[in-house]
């Protein structure tokens, strides 16, 4: 499929969705080639510190501690002591690529990530992984997260438990704001819509409700990443046209380029 020259692309806007720290990662190459692009973050991430000082008082050098996002990863090492802890701790797993390159930018030492990069891969290969190795698990986790991972762990014998490293709330905005955001998103009359979670597709949702814009970003075309996010954008029936093939923004941004003539 040929993508859309540069000189044409000046005429699409996409409106991006995702949390501030990672935006740039698709902003980037749909800018440098030429893509109007409209930031309204829709997730935010806010560290717990209760939850971090939980880390310190429970700690113990057999339990392993598991990252189940790169947003764990920041967020629980927020706190210099649990930083200073879990640097000089061997017992580290991440669910996937994407946590375990955050864990380890961060200086920590990583011993596992499983093949199939997916809670249920996750929750398949450690297990086994450990095997007769100590089996007390720490998942640190965001408020949002689902009981999947914690019960299938636990139904596989190990002993489990979950602390809440960050919760994710939707940023707060001025109907002046949105005002701006929106008229510049809907003077384009080529637009998309790019969500990455679920969550900030409802966020988005629920800001474009309060200007009664709602009805008018159903008809703009939706890129996700991943069948999770599919489904919750297609519940709120927007029109998927191109789900990415992996969870990665950059990746997505090329995929997105050489797609647009779908819409």
């Amino acid at each position: 499929m040929n993508s859309i020259k540069r000189e044409d692309l000046q005429e699409y806007c996409a409106l991006l969705t995702q949390p501030s720290e990672t935006a740039d990662s698709i902003a980037n190459p749909l800018n440098s080639q030429g893509m109007q692009v409209v930031a309204l973050p829709c997730l935010e991430f806010l560290s717990v510190p209760e939850s971090i000082e939980r880390i310190l008082q429970t700690y113990e050098e057999s339990k392993w501690f598991v990252f189940t996002s790169a947003n764990g990863v920041r967020k629980s090492l927020d706190g210099q002591g649990v930083r200073n802890v879990l640097l000089n701790h061997n017992r580290l797993a991440c669910i996937g690529k994407r946590t375990s390159d955050a864990a380890r930018l961060q200086g920590l030492s990583v011993s596992f990530v499983p093949s199939e990069q997916n809670s249920l891969g996750f929750a398949m290969e450690f297990p086994k992984f450990l095997s007769g190795k100590d089996r007390e698990v720490v998942l640190l986790r965001g408020n949002l997260a689902n009981k999947f991972l914690p019960e299938k762990l636990s139904s596989s014998g190990l002993s489990v438990e979950e602390i809440v490293a960050y919760e994710t709330v939707c940023p707060s905005y001025s109907a002046f704001e949105l005002e701006l955001k929106f008229s510049k998103l809907f003077s384009f009359t080529k637009s998309i819509l790019i969500f990455s979670s679920g969550q900030a597709a409802r966020n988005l949702a629920e800001l474009s409700r309060k200007l009664d814009f709602f009805e008018r970003l159903k008809q703009i075309p939706v890129a996700v990443i991943g069948p999770e996010t599919r489904k919750v954008v297609e519940e709120l029936d927007f029109s998927v046209f191109l789900e990415a093939t992996k969870p990665d923004l950059s990746l997505m941004a090329n995929e997105i380029l050489t797609n647009l003539r779908e819409i």
